[in-house]
């Protein structure tokens, strides 16, 4: 620090007390040039093959095919390329994928899915992203010795492996909360008590929006095998036709 830095904390605190010596001014920042559907269309395109005849993208391809696509109304360089440093993209470098194909279904998809994140947070109807994950158990093969008197520890990377299990992950962003459940397996019984893990963790909801990937068991029918038709067919769909459930599924 300088001391500057120092005068200035100090005259901070002389005009607004502690919490201004501690803390700066919010910030209002610039007008965000596109919009969040705009900057994650662009972001796809980015992830999907260049046009034919082109070996890679470029900055002024991506500025030129996302105007020409009518993903963004106007662009510049620069304003690609911020794009690119927040999402750690480097299209010139390696080749990425998201998309097989971003046609106009895909657009719609992804646009119903980015609809659901925008929503204003509402704690009787959270909205909660859930996935999951294998992993390897292991053990020390050698454990570490206790440190001997004038040497460094010594710790040992040799392990045995101990089979698999699987972690259920739920993450609410916008409420803050985050759940991992782990399980033996991935199975329908086990993802349907997942299931049950984060109703009984919203008790004052309403309708829980869960958002899931296509994994086969992220099914109506493995609540209603597990839990019977009663309880487990509770859960509901995204169409608009439909009464809101006490759990949407998209």
């Amino acid at each position: 620090m300088t001391p500057k830095t120092i005068r200035s904390i100090a005259h901070r605190y002389e005009e607004g007390g502690l919490e201004r010596a501690l803390y700066d001014k919010q910030r209002l920042g610039a007008v965000h040039l596109l919009s969040a559907p705009e900057k994650q269309r662009t972001v796809a395109m980015v992830c999907s093959d260049p046009p034919e005849s082109q070996a890679r993208w470029t900055i002024h391809l991506i500025v030129e095919e996302a105007v020409k696509r009518k993903l963004v109304p106007h662009a510049g360089r620069e304003t690609i390329q911020i794009r690119l440093l927040h999402h750690d993209l480097k299209p010139w470098r390696e080749k990425m994928w998201c998309v097989a194909d971003l046609n106009d279904e895909c657009l719609e998809k992804m646009e119903e899915v980015l609809e659901v994140y925008e929503r204003a947070y509402n704690p009787l109807e959270p909205v909660v992203c859930f996935d999951e994950k294998p992993v390897t158990l292991h053990d020390d093969g050698r454990p570490a010795r206790p440190m001997p008197p004038g040497k460094l520890r010594r710790p040992d990377n040799e392990y045995k492996r101990c089979g698999t299990a699987n972690v259920f992950c739920a993450v609410e962003p916008k409420g803050g909360l985050h759940f991992t459940l782990p399980t033996p397996n991935r199975s329908k019984p086990e993802f349907a008590k997942a299931i049950e893990a984060i109703v009984n963790a919203y008790p004052e909801a309403t309708t829980i929006q869960l958002v899931m990937d296509n994994l086969n068991i992220h099914r109506r029918k493995s609540l209603t095998d597990h839990f019977g038709e009663e309880k487990g067919g509770r859960s509901g769909t995204t169409s608009p036709s439909t009464t809101p459930p006490n759990m949407v599924v998209g």
